[in-house]
């Protein structure tokens, strides 16, 4: 029988520093590549998306930008809904289980435009916590294929938009319309430097002090005048202030207001009674049959002045007829020239001859 061989301490060593290392790389790439390992709980949920372009097992899935998981299974699914066409079983850390809600939602991210794919959750704030093999709500995305179609389509509007852009240039080039003849046409250019000339020189006589607004400018006498007003003004509003002049008393006298006052009063009590009825006012603006009487008297004497105006009656033809007119004022000239001889020498009016044949 063949003897067993000892085995030396130094070989144990190497072998007890081998077992060590190789424990130590395999718990490593546990925990590189499944953040846990084996020693992490882990729960299962599912989502349904419209299509999972580039998505493989072992992707990562993120909750709110932080990575929580990953991507177990991408397969078709059995549901006739377009957009659940694409089963994805992912597993989840347990501890972020309670922010997994039913309100949350599943989509397919990109790292960068056609960097590799993840699935990121949004994080539940009102629903219950799915549990699990629960179900994530899917929500579809822009892919790389809508985003290049859809650049295809601005890419064309933009074509045409530099053809358009291309030809306003040329019409612009050939002088053509309002912008292109303001760049190419030297008219425009030298009416704009005459109008500067012109504003240069009118410039120039407003800082010499000549005509109207040079005069406003430099000469101190319009200052003087305004500078005396407001004075004037400040004095006249003292004596205001002060009670002074008819304007001063208005302002503070109490007399005046309450003369106002007492004056609204009585005007009111007026007006009272007059609503009332009473007085000839009162009477007049709520007794009917004095407004009739009223308004027959005033048609009375309409039709009178229309008969006087007419040269009818001895009035109308007094003021209608002037050759009436002429003879008595004849005739008052006459008496006032009779009043005046009597007045002068009365006996020789009074004055009584007898003859006796």
């Amino acid at each position: 029988m063949a003897q067993s061989r000892k085995v030396s301490l130094s070989e144990l060593r190497v072998g007890v520093l081998v077992v060590v290392s190789f424990a130590i790389l395999v718990v490593a790439i546990f925990f590189i590549s499944g953040k846990g390992g084996v020693f992490t709980t882990r729960f299962h949920v599912k989502t349904y998306l419209p299509a999972a372009s580039g998505l493989k097992e072992g992707a990562p899935v993120w909750l709110a930008g932080v990575e929580v998981g990953k991507v177990d299974r991408v397969a078709i699914s059995s549901n006739q809904d377009p957009l659940r066409a694409v089963e994805i079983s992912m597993s989840i850390r347990s501890d972020y289980e309670k922010d997994i809600r039913t309100d949350s939602k599943a989509r397919l991210g990109s790292i960068g435009l056609l960097g590799d794919k993840y699935i990121e959750l949004t994080r539940g704030m009102r629903g219950t916590p799915i549990g699990e093999g629960g179900t994530v709500e899917g929500s579809e995305e822009a892919d790389i294929k809508k985003l290049v179609e859809s650049s295809n389509d601005l890419l064309a509007n933009l074509d045409v938009l530099s053809d358009k852009v291309k030809s306003i240039t040329e019409k612009i080039d050939r002088g053509e319309g309002s912008v292109g003849k303001f760049i190419n046409d030297p008219t425009l250019y030298n009416n704009v430097s005459h109008t500067v000339q012109v504003a240069s020189d009118l410039m120039d006589q407003m800082k010499r002090g000549q005509g109207s607004i040079g005069k406003l400018l430099v000469d101190t006498e319009l200052y003087d005048h305004f500078n005396s007003a407001a004075e004037k003004l400040n004095r006249i509003a003292d004596r205001l202030e002060a009670g002074q002049g008819s304007v001063g008393k208005l302002l503070k006298d109490e007399t005046l207001y309450n003369d106002l006052s007492e004056t609204v009063k009585k005007s009111k009590t007026i007006v009272s009674r007059i609503e009332k009825g009473e007085g000839t006012l009162g009477k007049l603006t709520t007794d009917q049959e004095l407004y009739d009487k009223m308004n027959r008297a005033l048609d009375r004497i309409t039709a009178l002045a229309d008969k006087i105006d007419r040269g009818e009656g001895t009035v109308g033809q007094l003021m209608n007829d002037k050759e009436l007119y002429n003879n008595l004022n004849a005739a008052s000239a006459e008496v006032v020239k009779l009043i005046y001889d009597f007045r002068k020498n009365p006996k020789r009016f009074l004055t009584i001859k007898v003859r006796m044949f």
